[in-house]
This record gives C-alpha cells, sequence and structure tokens, in this order.
C-alpha cells in the first residue's frame, strides 16, 4: 500500500537500486502452510509499488518442496513470476531448521519426500529456463544481465568485508569474523582469525556452485595451473551418470548434479 511506495522511494533515493521479495509461492494455501500473512495479490502490489519507486530489478524467491506442493501448483508460481517480470528467481528446496515453528511441527507435516523434491527442483529448473531465466548457480536465476554480483563475488571466492557482530570477512588472503554480542562488537573486540583461506579446493567448491563450474583459464589465472587432471577425470566419472557436463578444459555440474552437490563435490576434489 501506500506505506511500502513511500519506503520503497525511500530505499530508491539512498541510493539502493535492487528489491529481493520473499514470494515464496503464489498459491494460497502453500502460503498459509509456511505461515505467510501475505497473498499472491499483495505480491504483486508490492512489485508494482517498488517499479513506480524506480525499481528496474526486482528478485523474486521460491519455495520448493512444501506441503502440498503439486508440478501444477509450482508452475504457476513460476508463471506468476514471469509475469510479473521479475528480473530474478531463487528457488530454494525447503529445509526444516531447528528451532523454528516448522521443527517444532516436523511430526504432524507431510513434506514432499527426496524423489519428489527432486521432481520438483527440476521442474523449476526446466519452467524457469523456458521462462528465459538462465540458471547461474544452484538455487539462482535471473534473465541476462541480471545475475547477482553481491552473491557471485562470494561464489568466485572474491574478498569481502563484514561489519557487525558475527560478521565474517575475507580478505588479504585471510578469513576471520567478528564475536558474537553487540557489547563485544562495540567494545572494540578483534576479530577471531580463522587462517588462510582461498585455496584451490576451497575456490572449487564455491565455483562447483555456479553453471560456469571451473574451467583452465580461471584457475591459471587464479593458481599459475589448470583443473588438476585428478579432478577432471573424477567429472568424466559422473558425466554418463548426468551429474557432469565436460568440455575442453573445464567442466560444470549439471540440475541433478547440483540435487547432489552436497555428495558429489567432496568425491570430487578430494
Amino acid at each position: 500500500g501506500g506505506g511500502l511506495s513511500a519506503f520503497f522511494r525511500a530505499v530508491r533515493a539512498a541510493g539502493a537500486n535492487r528489491v529481493s521479495l520473499g514470494l515464496q509461492s503464489a498459491d494460497e494455501e502453500e502460503l498459509r502452510l509456511l505461515g505467510r500473512r501475505h497473498t499472491a495479490a499483495d505480491a504483486a502490489r508490492t512489485v508494482r509499488d517498488a517499479r513506480e519507486a524506480g525499481f528496474q530489478n526486482i528478485s523474486l524467491d521460491l519455495m520448493l518442496a512444501v506441503q502440498g506442493q503439486t508440478p501444477q501448483s509450482l508452475k504457476r508460481s513460476v508463471e506468476f513470476c514471469a509475469g510479473l517480470g521479475a528480473e530474478h528467481v531463487s528457488a530454494y528446496l525447503l529445509q526444516i531448521e531447528p528451532r523454528t515453528v516448522y521443527w517444532a511441527r516436523r511430526k504432524e507435516l507431510r513434506l514432499p519426500g527426496e524423489d519428489e523434491a527432486a521432481r520438483l527442483y527440476l521442474l523449476a529448473c526446466a519452467e524457469l529456463e523456458k521462462r528465459g531465466y538462465r540458471q547461474y548457480e544452484i538455487s539462482n536465476f535471473a534473465r541476462p544481465g541480471f545475475e547477482s554480483r553481491h552473491n557471485l563475488n562470494y561464489w568466485r571466492c572474491g574478498e569481502y568485508l563484514g561489519l557487525g557482530p558475527s560478521a565474517h570477512s575475507f580478505l588479504n588472503g585471510r578469513r576471520f569474523h567478528f564475536p558474537r554480542g553487540m557489547a563485544a562488537f562495540l567494545n572494540g573486540e578483534p576479530p577471531v582469525q580463522d587462517g588462510p583461506g582461498g585455496g584451490f579446493e576451497e575456490y572449487a567448491m564455491l565455483k562447483l556452485r555456479l553453471a560456469e563450474g571451473l574451467s583452465d583459464a580461471a584457475c591459471k589465472a587464479r593458481f599459475g595451473r589448470p583443473v588438476p587432471e585428478r579432478v577432471m577425470r573424477a567429472a568424466r566419472r559422473y558425466e554418463p551418470h548426468g551429474l557432469t557436463s565436460c568440455r575442453p578444459g573445464g567442466f560444470r555440474l549439471t540440475p541433478r548434479g547440483f540435487l547432489l552437490s552436497d555428495a558429489l563435490t567432496p568425491e570430487l576434489l578430494f
């Protein structure tokens, strides 16, 4: 409503150029089960308010494998995002975290099993691609030129400085974080040193989250050597199973490979 219009105008005037909104679903029953108070109509109004305030880069979040979600309802949610003209969509598989409302209710929930969750993820990838959203990371899709530069820096193992309690940083080849608690931060307690960062394994683990994957050119630029042959051999072993896609001078994970990345990445690198 008017409150959000004023908010978006103020944020835009302050220099922000991108808005990310937690749509989660365009299905009213799924929203209710997720404990969301907004409706699809509310989300459409919010996007309109952001557009009127001058935002030309809007991202919407979708949740996958929520209770009651079907291929049809997921397709409708993807179509809803495209219909609003979102430049970017993030699609996350629902995870039940400790100390949350869902965790307390986990025994009564009827969530899709692993196989059905995988089918919903692959369907989301295909439906978003069909509508012009290129998958560039496990959970992120964008129209050309609208990839999140902020997050790409992390996934490409770039340096960054985090400020505030518990904030983590990677600077000058070292990782460190500030202590928890506002008092410690305000009292100027020094950051906790986490050791060196940015080695090949860490770099490769992050890069394999991206659709661009690993390449000889990028590895040579960073480490002075191509992708190790042992890693390429491992990648070629998984290609017949549809988990990797190899090319001269590199490889990447496929959407099916992304689904298994937590188990697959160590197999490739170690």
